[in-house]
């Protein structure tokens, strides 16, 4: 229990199984506790469990220690017949995205540190916090934000007339 608080704080939806460390790498079994699951297609829930298959995100690190989980994953059968998806697998969105080798958590850090310090720089200061990350991967990082539209202008101030003057 004490464990499962200090990777997941207060959430009640994962359940740490073990802890191995080798060197400085700490790999973290971890399993959902959820007993049944909903069909992203049809949102019927099912509690007919299919099999199980392992995800392995690298996540923040702890004591000088670089982290990754190995997360057992359930897959489920959709139990309405009018659903074309038979078997889907359960859903992190709280914790880790589809197809993502990276907490949500890690890659936020891993982006603060793009945005404030660049590539190179920034890959430095993640080698120092025993991150593994490349200048390139910060850089993609940032790249594959979103960015939003900006609202209209309200206000344009002495300065900004001046800009736009000269132009």
């Amino acid at each position: 229990m004490i464990s499962r608080e200090l990777v997941f704080g207060s959430s009640d939806q994962f359940e740490v199984l073990a802890v191995l460390q080798t060197g400085d790498h700490m790999v973290l079994s971890v399993q959902s506790r959820s007993e049944g699951c909903a069909c992203p297609l049809c949102n019927m829930f099912s509690t007919k469990l299919h099999s199980y298959y392992f995800r392995k995100p690298k996540d923040l690190p702890a004591f000088d220690n670089k982290v990754s989980l190995r997360l057992r994953a359930k897959k489920w059968y959709c139990l309405n017949t009018q659903c074309i998806r038979k078997i889907f697998t359960e859903r992190f969105h709280h914790f880790f995205r589809p197809y993502q080798r990276t907490t949500d958590r890690l890659r936020e850090k891993l982006l603060n540190i793009a945005v404030l310090m660049g590539g190179r720089p920034g890959e430095k200061l993640c080698r120092t916090l025993h991150i593994s990350a490349s200048s390139s991967s910060l850089i993609r990082i940032v790249h594959q934000q979103v960015v939003s539209n900006p609202s209209s202008v309200d206000a344009i101030g002495i300065d900004d007339s001046r800009i736009q003057e000269r132009r």
